[in-house]
């Protein structure tokens, strides 16, 4: 298993901002796993449920999962054109792109719902 350190701060994207992304979607180069080591990861936790869980459970929950995180990517993108737009009309300031309310906004999209969403939803019941 590929060690990567957890100190954000390491992290550049291809736009020089500490962000795992560029605001259009391009990755960093460093500080991330790649797609095999996801897959690694993933496939290790599959077995880890699927020592309690069948099979088929276990791979609707992954499914699910994965189409909730492609669901909050599209948010994420239709509210980072937006603001885009936004510094394109100067209502906000994009030299400092987390510093103004409208901004603040935009960060809780995309820091709270894409981070957090995919996550929430098989946690809400035990069964």
């Amino acid at each position: 298993m590929k060690s990567i350190e957890p100190d954000m701060g390491k992290i550049s994207n291809p736009e020089g901002l500490p962000l795992p992304t560029t605001f259009g979607g391009k990755r960093a180069q460093n500080g991330l796993i790649d797609g095999t080591e996801q897959l690694h990861r993933r496939n290790l936790m599959a077995r880890i449920c699927g020592a309690c869980h069948a099979r088929d459970r276990v791979e609707r929950h992954f499914q699910q999962m994965e189409r909730h995180i492609r669901e909050a990517d599209a948010m994420v993108a239709s509210t980072t054109t937006l603001m885009q737009q936004a510094w394109s009309k100067k209502q906000a300031d994009p030299d400092n792109p987390f510093d103004e309310a409208l901004e603040f906004q935009w960060i809780e999209q995309w820091l709270f719902f894409r981070r957090f969403r995919p996550l929430r939803r098989g946690h809400e019941r035990t069964r």
